[in-house]
């Protein structure tokens, strides 16, 4: 099962497509260095398709690939 198919299934959600191209994308390019995981690169696609320049979380790999991308953390 697919995130995606897990995401609308178990929680009702329903992410547009680019979020998951941006995520695959954010995956490739900054997984390797910082150490971010498919859930992390989902989240912080999302709050980047959204246009949010600040981002709230207490995970540690989210913030490092938020600030990567250019938001703020709080």
């Amino acid at each position: 099962m697919t995130i995606r198919l897990v995401l609308q299934f178990h929680f009702g959600l329903d992410l547009p497509e680019r979020a998951f191209h941006a995520s695959a994308e954010l995956g490739l390019k900054e997984g390797p260095k910082l150490g971010v995981r498919s859930l992390d690169t989902l989240h912080v696609a999302c709050a980047l398709e959204l246009k949010a320049d600040r981002f709230w979380t207490f995970d540690e790999r989210q913030a490092k690939l938020a600030r990567a991308k250019g938001m703020r953390i709080s």
